[in-house]
């Protein structure tokens, strides 16, 4: 059952919002889903939208590849090709804000792939994880996940390089964690315990994403650090496609952030914007997808106009004309 919003997410405006576009639900149901932009504001939402108990209908799909490790197409060994790329990036990017042996949480870490690596880099790691597949897939890797961020605590860290490889325990492989508390379940609310918390194209997906980075600074150290990954409907290759740029990704994605709208919301939760780094493959890939959205040239051609879209999304952004395709916002908790 979808739920129709009476009031903006962000500034709470209660006196409407104007049709922004429409897209298509490409990747489960195809049905067709509005965005509305806020009349005080700008910002941008998906409305109606499906309610909390039955978002996750719109992620069955073996095309979702963010929760899977295992390539089905051409775009999905793409993905997981420049998901290895960015790794490194990431980690660069971690390492450069916080020493080894900081605590780590990745909200919405999927199938783990980004703790794995961090944990292999000497950090303390944790996840968070809503979808029981990749939920499960994560913690057969001995990282620790809970289902939701109202269920972390400090006992339940995963040590960096703790796991024996020659060791067939069930609880040296971390199938013994605990998940499924939830907000009334939580005995209590901890504080500072991470030094960073990442979400990497998540918060566009949360239901509740200001009580989100209320929660998030609640866990960070004070002088930890919030990364946030978020695709830009104000970038070139958002333009050209329109309705068909697939990091719309109606209705999985309620929110749709431009610089303005996010640097509001991480503020009113008590953070600072530090500094925004551009995620350049990002242009390509969702050019990729976007062009097969539109069906309209053979693949080779609309491949090449794709990586066309999205070289030039690229020049635009590092001019400054306009901002990525997708961008890593680098906040830090204000005290």
């Amino acid at each position: 059952m979808n739920e129709k919003l009476t009031q903006c997410p962000l500034c709470n405006n209660s006196k409407g919002a104007n049709p922004f576009l429409s897209c298509r639900d490409e990747l489960v149901s195809h049905k067709l889903f509005h965005v509305e932009q806020c009349r005080n504001c700008g910002f941008l939402y998906t409305n109606p939208r499906p309610n909390i108990l039955n978002i996750s209908d719109y992620y069955q799909s073996d095309e979702y590849i963010s929760h899977q490790d295992k390539p089905a197409s051409m775009i999905d060994k793409l993905y997981l090709y420049i998901r290895k790329v960015m790794m490194r990036r990431k980690s660069r990017l971690i390492r450069s804000l916080i020493p080894q042996g900081s605590r780590l949480l990745d909200v919405g870490c999927g199938t783990g792939a980004f703790l794995e690596a961090m944990r292999h880099e000497g950090y303390h790691v944790q996840g968070v994880e809503p979808a029981e597949t990749p939920r499960k897939y994560t913690q057969s890797k001995g990282i620790q996940v809970v289902n939701d961020i109202y269920s972390v605590f400090s006992d339940r860290y995963s040590e960096p390089d703790i796991l024996d490889e020659d060791s067939d325990s069930e609880e040296d492989k971390g199938f013994n964690v605990p998940i499924g508390f939830n907000k009334k379940e939580t005995p209590q609310v901890e504080a500072n315990l991470f030094s960073c918390i990442t979400l990497w194209h998540v918060l566009e997906h949360m239901h509740d994403f200001k009580e989100q980075l209320n929660r998030c600074r609640q866990l960070l150290t004070n002088d930890g650090y919030l990364i946030v990954a978020l695709p830009m409907y104000q970038s070139l290759d958002a333009a050209y496609y329109k309705h068909h740029w697939a990091a719309y990704d109606l209705p999985r994605h309620l929110f749709h952030f431009d610089n303005k709208s996010f640097k509001t919301a991480v503020e009113l939760s008590g953070f600072t914007v530090k500094k925004i780094n551009n995620l350049p493959f990002d242009s390509f890939y969702i050019s990729i997808l976007s062009e097969s959205y539109r069906k309209r040239l053979p693949k080779p051609i609309g491949y090449l106009r794709a990586f066309t879209v999205g070289l030039l999304s690229n020049l635009a952004a590092a001019t400054g004309r306009q901002p990525a395709s997708s961008q890593i916002f680098i906040c830090q908790k204000t005290v």
